[in-house]
Parts: C-alpha cells; structure tokens; sequence
C-alpha cells in the first residue's frame, strides 16, 4: 500500500535532487538554480527532464489503491478500512467510468455510472444531504432495491416522525441531534484532537460512531433484541444491513400495521436515549455496561409514555 509522505519528507528529498542535478553535491543555492522545479519534473513533451513529482506521483499510487480495491474485492485487505485523501478520490472518480453489472460493485452516489457521471456531479445539493459513511458504503443494488437511496438522505422522513412521536422532549431533542450525526462520539472528539482513542466504550470492539453506539454495538443490538423480544418485535432487531438509526427506524417501520408504528416511535426514541446515557455512565462514572438493567429500565419507562 502507497502511505502519503509528509509535505517536510518531499521538501527535504527534493532538496537533494536540486542538489544532485544543478551542482553534484548535497546541498545548493537558488542562485544556482537555473529553472524552478515544477519545469523540471514536466514530462519530455512538455520541456521537462521527465523528473518524477513525489506529491503527485504518491497521489497516483494512491489512485491505483483505490482501483484495486474496486476490480478485486476478494482481496483480504479490502475490508480494511479506507483512508483516502479527498484529493485523491476525486482524481479517481474523475477518471473512471462505471458499467453496470448487477450494481453490487458500484457505489450508489460517488461512482460515474448515470451515462458516464455520478449522483454527486448530478445533483451536488443532494449529495451534501447524504452522510459520509452512507456515501463510502451504499451500493446501487441497495440504493435500488425499495428505493433505499431516499432513506440515505438525512432528515428526508425521520424528521417528520420525529417531530409527531409521543417522547420526551430532551430525548426528541437528543434523537434529532443523532439523526444529523452531531452529537459528540468519541469518532467525533479524536477527529477534533479532543482524545487519543475512539474505541467504542460499550463493546470495546469498533470506532464509536453515533451509528455504531445506536444500531451497530453489539451490546446495543443486544439491548433492541431484549426489549423488541417482549413486545414481539424480535425480528426488527438491527444488524448488519443497516448503515445508521435512520436507515433501520424507517425500514422497520414499515413491516409493522399503521397502529403499531406510533408506539414503535416512542420506543425507538427512548432506547437511544438510554443508550446515551448507558455510554455516559460508563465514561464519567467509570463503570461497565450492563444490558439487563438497561433492557428492564426501557420496558418501564415506555409504560409512562
């Protein structure tokens, strides 16, 4: 894999080869310099020497990642996750042209396979709407399938259940914040350089996403499947399919009669509530996560409601 060298690391080096070719030594003046260095590495057609630029050259490397990663899917490191640079995405979804097959292979809104362009060059405002993680992961045999794409666009139809469910107010206010991806996970603060590690605190096992601690922990997925167990709602319990809270709430709705879907919402409302408060405890208050209390307090609370 082709790692980005720092901008310091190219100068230092590039500092050498100006050395090297204007004076065959280590070290050199700029009066020595006889044309700037971007002249130099163009290619021969172009009045250059034909000198590899590293910053580019690296973004090349790079794209060939990312191409790899698109024609061999089998590969055991492409399940690693991805870390690429917005510049180099972009040079490689400028460069590549997708045809349809059955759409398992081809990212529903950043790959160009709408006559040779993308969702995000169709309709950029529409794009803006879709979250990252949704944007790196959907596919357009999902995206198809039941018009799933609609459910991707944030605040689209949860918004509007959100505002006429039976809840309490901070706990709405909470699930709000939640569909729009801004409350501070522990992703959230090491991206801001507020903490070292993102380790989900309840299963100790992937990066704390608001996704993640609502519908993708295990713990958390443990704690639905107990409480949908009582009311006979067992098989919306969310697993792997689904991307984040909206994505689950909105499909689980709709297996559910017309009656039920009021009451669901409320539900939906109070576990993520309660599993807030459940990561809380265990952060300030240094404890572990226990999911019968938790499963048992949520049965308790709905009846109030």
């Amino acid at each position: 894999m082709a790692i980005s060298l720092s901008p310091w690391v190219i100068k230092c080096i590039d500092k050498r080869r100006r050395a090297f070719l204007w004076a065959g030594s280590n070290s050199v003046s700029g009066g020595k310099c006889l044309l700037a260095w971007p002249k130099v590495c163009r290619p021969p057609e172009l009045g250059g020497l034909g000198f590899l630029d590293l910053n580019i050259f690296g973004y090349s490397l790079r794209m060939r990642w990312l191409w790899f990663k698109k024609t061999d899917p089998h590969k055991p490191w492409a399940g690693l996750p991805d870390s690429s640079e917005t510049v180099v995405a972009a040079m490689f979804h400028a460069s590549v042209s997708v045809q349809i097959g059955d759409g398992k292979g081809t990212l529903f809104w950043s790959d160009r396979w709408l006559q040779g362009k993308s969702v995000q060059e169709l309709a950029p405002c529409l794009f803006n709407a879709v979250g990252s993680r949704v944007v790196a992961k959907r596919t357009v045999a999902q995206g198809l399938a039941n018009d799933s794409w609609v459910r991707d666009i944030k605040g689209a139809l949860t918004v509007q259940i959100l505002k006429k469910a039976r809840a309490p107010g901070k706990c709405k206010f909470f699930t709000w914040l939640a569909l729009h991806d801004r409350c501070w996970t522990a992703e959230r603060r090491k991206h801001h350089n507020l903490q070292d590690t993102d380790t989900c605190v309840l299963c100790a096992q992937e990066s704390e996403t608001i996704a993640h601690l609502l519908v993708g922990c295990s713990f958390s997925r443990e704690v639905w499947y107990r409480v949908l167990l009582r009311l006979r709602w067992y098989v919306l319990t969310p697993d792997h399919r689904y991307f984040d809270l909206a994505d689950w709430w909105n499909a689980s709705r709709k297996k559910l009669q017309k009656a039920e879907r009021k009451c669901f919402d409320s539900l939906v409302i109070l576990i993520s509530w309660l599993l807030w408060n459940e990561r809380n405890r265990c952060i300030f208050d240094k404890l572990q996560p226990v999911v019968s209390p938790l499963a048992s307090s949520s049965g308790r609370q709905l009846l109030l409601l």
